[in-house]
């Protein structure tokens, strides 16, 4: 089940390549690094640093920049 899960995954990341351009598909997959950084703080009570938090902005910043650029 779990192999059916991650090829439908893969056939998703691949098929979203071939209708946009890979750049902007790849940006958009870096929103589940902020998933994970907002689940890790809010469902495992981690702890954050600052430089931690400038990364997520970073990346938030330059989905942003790329999106509305491109």
């Amino acid at each position: 089940l779990v192999g059916l899960v991650g090829a439908s995954a893969s056939f998703g990341w691949f098929m979203a390549m071939t209708l946009q351009q890979a750049a902007l598909v790849k940006a958009v997959a870096q929103i589940e690094m902020i998933f994970t950084f907002i689940s890790s703080v809010f469902i495992f009570k981690e702890q954050i640093n600052r430089i931690e938090v400038i990364g997520c902005l970073l990346i938030i910043s330059g989905i942003i920049a790329l999106v509305l650029g491109g």
